[in-house]
């Protein structure tokens, strides 16, 4: 009887102290602190029953669909002004936001109001405003938010874009299109400084990039890893990041990534005097630009530097590029001097992607506006001129049809389909013959 009042006992302590962790956990999940604003391109979770979905934000709303409890969205525009009529029942001034629904059930998509409906805080997986992103599957570039704007240029697999503005294809005003549905655009701009629209997302859902954004911290997570598939390995030669794995909406959650070597000598030096980047690897702060110099400590994967000054130290393996550098985002905030910015095998060790690429483009695209505007004859020509050459490029591209671009084929579900002419739900034979296997690639 002692033994078994001893056993029980140390079973209701354990079954309390259970409890309380379960308790605690569910406080802090319920704690977590929102988001300040409602931001286009993340997604967010639905946590009321029966949410309404409407056809545009006014007065003549209709209802088009409902939400359950923790169905996911995609906020892909926002309405603060507008008001819902008597039908909705919504207070006048609350924000609304056009969403598409990734939900269980055939929802299309709809605009409702965010606070309440919503819980105020983006999940992973979420698009961001200037954040840099790798290309899954072929994409096209176009001139507008539209889908039927001009053709710019197009992506490959492997390239990466900088995002410059987020919105979604206003096709008709703010009500829908049936055959266009909303669905979210970015204003990219390419490692080449090509600059136009592009869908992260095809209607069917098929991520034409990956959502992993390369200026957050997540980018040592990339720089560490390794595969030793034969055939990740092969697409990696070709210049393709892979999603390995993915998660909820096709999130990815591995990714082929690998060290870069981006010196190389007698070339320039990748790293800007007064740009900001991530460090990969654990670094040596040194007083000076010299190896044998004073060390003044040790600096953490992740944080964030800028650079004030760049010199080319001569060490035992040959040029390598010495940076001065501050701490301005993570635990040694503050601290400034030496580091290395690639190994002794070549490798960086500081990321060259540029945290301020963004804003300088945005700069440059906006002195060309203006500029454009003083002198709208010479602007007139140059857009004529860019017109035709896009349709000579789409016209050829016609005639030399499939074969004229190579192809990424899946394997075992990694990559997404992403060759020209792709047609959900139809065979490539069958899309030719319905005339579809069209040299446009995925928008």
């Amino acid at each position: 009887m002692t033994r078994r009042s001893v056993s029980l006992e140390r079973l209701g302590r354990g079954i309390a102290s259970l409890a309380s962790c379960s308790s605690h956990n569910s406080r802090s999940s319920n704690s977590q602190p929102v988001d300040p604003d409602w931001q286009v391109g993340g997604w967010y979770k639905v946590s009321a029953k029966d949410v309404s979905l409407w056809s545009s934000p006014n007065g003549e709303a209709e209802r088009i669909g409902l939400l359950q409890s923790c169905d996911e969205v995609l906020l892909v525009g926002l309405h603060g002004t507008g008001e819902f009529a008597g039908k909705s029942g919504a207070p006048v001034g609350e924000p609304k936001g056009l969403v598409v629904p990734w939900s269980a059930t055939s929802v299309s998509p709809g605009w409702m109001v965010l606070e309440g409906p919503l819980i105020q805080r983006r999940l992973e997986g979420s698009w961001e405003l200037k954040a840099r992103y790798t290309v899954q599957s072929p994409a096209t570039l176009r001139s507008g938010k539209g889908l039927t704007s001009d053709w710019v240029g197009e992506v490959d697999p492997g390239d990466e874009v900088t995002v410059l503005e987020l919105g979604f294809n206003e096709e008709r005003e703010l009500g829908f299109n049936e055959e266009q549905k909303p669905r979210l655009r970015m204003r990219v701009c390419s490692v080449n400084g090509k600059v136009g629209w592009l869908s992260p997302l095809t209607a069917s859902g098929h991520q034409l990039l990956c959502p992993l954004n390369l200026l957050s911290e997540k980018v040592v997570d990339v720089h560490r890893q390794r595969s030793s598939s034969n055939s990740i390995q092969l697409l990696r030669e070709v210049g393709a990041h892979v999603a390995v794995s993915a998660g909820p909406r096709g999130s990815v959650t591995s990714m082929a990534g690998g060290r870069r070597t981006s010196f190389q000598p007698g070339a320039s030096v990748p790293w800007e005097v007064g740009g900001q980047y991530r460090i990969l690897e654990r670094l040596s702060l040194r007083e000076e630009a010299r190896l044998c110099s004073k060390l003044l400590g040790k600096l953490r994967a992740g944080q964030l530097v800028e650079v004030s000054e760049v010199q080319l130290v001569d060490q035992p393996r040959g040029l390598c590029p010495c940076a001065m550098i501050r701490v301005i985002e993570g635990v040694d905030m503050g601290k400034q001097g030496w580091v290395l910015c690639t190994s002794k095998d070549g490798h960086d060790q500081v990321d060259t992607r540029n945290q301020l690429e963004a804003t300088r483009v945005c700069a440059r695209l906006k002195q060309e506006e203006m500029e454009c505007r003083k002198n709208p004859k010479d602007h007139a020509d140059v857009a004529t001129t860019a017109h035709t050459r896009r349709q000579q490029v789409t016209n050829k591209c016609q005639v030399a049809g499939q074969s004229s671009w190579k192809r990424l084929h899946c394997l075992s579900g990694v990559l997404r389909p992403c060759y020209r002419g792709f047609v959900p739900g139809k065979s490539t034979k069958a899309a030719r013959r319905d005339g579809q296997d069209i040299p446009l690639l995925l928008d």
